[in-house]
């Protein structure tokens, strides 16, 4: 058995647990694509994984060696957001880079990687609701410009916020 088929039976093998392995599996396709290129192509296909995404992970494992960032960190943050950082990172910007990747949204980290001013968010609201208490609260933002869409409520926040201020503009005229 070669270096290549044991590699291709690895990443096959991680490729199963995208989301708890993806930096393990970006090590693995680095290996193999240095390896066997043909290979690295053929299993990536096989896997199912899609070579603009396997690409992205060699990319980050490449962007990360040698930063002494624990791999816990690195999984907790995403790959998303690490693809996104892994064009930008080095050894003198990474412990800022991967505060600011922890607490704004790919979107944003984006922007701020192009120079844009961000605000940083302050507080979030986690909340466990019924599928009927959902749907009532899902109405009461609709009321207050919230809008429904494929992915859920957009402008949520915002329809929150209104929302909250017009409670206590009641409260407070009372």
């Amino acid at each position: 058995m070669t270096e290549a088929d044991i590699l291709v039976s690895e990443v096959k093998a991680l490729a199963g647990s995208f989301d708890e392995k993806f930096f393990e599996l970006g090590q693995a396709l680095r290996r193999l694509q240095k390896e066997d290129k043909a290979a690295f192509r053929q299993t990536v296909k096989d896997a199912g994984i899609g070579e603009r995404k396997a690409y992205y992970l060699t990319r980050i494992v490449k962007a990360f060696a040698g930063l002494p960032v624990p791999r816990a960190r690195l999984k907790k943050i995403g790959w998303t957001k690490l693809k996104t950082l892994s064009g930008h990172i080095d050894a003198s910007n990474y412990a800022e880079l991967l505060r600011q990747a922890q607490v704004l949204t790919d979107k944003k980290l984006e922007a701020y990687l192009q120079g844009a001013e961000i605000e940083q968010p302050t507080k979030a609201v986690l909340m466990y609701l019924t599928k009927a208490d959902n749907a009532e609260f899902e109405r009461a933002l609709s009321l207050f410009g919230g809008t429904r869409s494929h992915r859920g409520m957009l402008n949520r926040e915002e329809a929150v916020m209104a929302m909250t201020r017009w409670v206590l503009d009641r409260h407070e005229a009372a």
